[in-house]
């Protein structure tokens, strides 16, 4: 039976122990920007892990993550270029990219040339939430810094991966960032506690972990996961002891569709590179 309504979507919440809400659904806006936990990374590793700067003529700072491609192009959210409000942000100054090493203080830089995001983002629910950054050429060679491999298998409940970022490691100040690249352990949420809990809390769009959003169950991996500052965080598959990436961070909620980070409840939201290949491999002209 079909269930169209916050009533019944309600109904289901209670029978799969989900927390009911208790005001209407949060909107993307307040849920985008969110690794507590976990422990530092090696860039041995991550080689592929990059940082990204936004710096604006009124002297507000973003920063999120991003996935390297290839020694020209990075790849990651399009919402890490708007505002809570939901507005683009405007008159930027200056565009870097960080890369070659676990700590940003000590990155190499390269300025950001040119933004594509894809044609069909929406930033009311983030759906098709990727852009791609074509950057001047990344030094591979002298900063140990390599492209993703991406991961193209499939998703199940309780399938273990690992996130990776450089935002808020403190739940109580979501201000402050870390300069070193940290690592948490998560794992793939359940289908249908996934859409049950998206669709009363946050957006609605979330269909299956093998379509074009991968949901991560917090209840799983107390304590650990991202954060604020952490949009385009990778979220990785160890495959035959490599390391791919799955996908990057878009949005996430904890108990009530609150932004507690690491929340024991909730579920984080990444969207999915391969499902995106094709407006990737468009924009970028590589072969993935």
């Amino acid at each position: 039976m079909k269930l169209s309504t916050v009533f019944g979507i309600s109904l289901v919440a209670a029978a799969l122990a989900l927390p009911q809400p208790s005001t209407l659904r949060k909107r993307a806006t307040q849920l985008h920007k969110r690794i507590v936990g976990g422990e530092d990374a090696s860039i041995n590793g991550f080689r592929f892990a990059a940082s990204i700067v936004l710096s604006s003529l009124r002297g507000i700072t973003t920063r999120c993550n991003g996935i390297i491609l290839s020694d020209e192009y990075v790849a990651t959210v399009t919402s890490c270029f708007y505002n809570p409000n939901g507005d683009k942000v405007d008159a930027v100054k200056t565009l870097l990219v960080g890369y070659g090493s676990i700590n940003t203080d000590v990155q190499a830089r390269v300025e950001i040339l040119e933004t594509k995001e894809h044609p069909n983002f929406k930033m009311n629910t983030l759906e098709n939430n990727i852009a791609v950054i074509k950057v001047e050429k990344m030094d591979f060679e002298g900063t140990g810094a390599a492209a993703a491999d991406i991961y193209k298998g499939a998703f199940r409940a309780d399938m273990g991966a690992a996130t990776i970022g450089w935002g808020t490691t403190d739940d109580r100040d979501k201000t402050g960032t870390t300069t070193t690249l940290k690592k948490a352990d998560v794992y793939i949420g359940a289908d249908n506690k996934c859409r049950v809990y998206e669709r009363v809390y946050l957006i609605g769009t979330f269909t299956s972990s093998n379509d074009a959003t991968i949901c991560i169950d917090k209840s799983k991996s107390v304590g650990n996961g991202p954060c604020a500052n952490d949009e385009g965080d990778a979220l990785i598959i160890t495959t035959g002891g490599r390391q791919q990436v799955a996908g990057i961070y878009s949005y996430g909620g904890g108990p009530d569709g609150n932004t507690q980070c690491a929340a024991s409840y909730g579920f984080d939201y990444y969207q999915s590179l391969n499902k995106q290949l094709s407006f990737i491999q468009t924009a970028t002209g590589l072969s993935l």
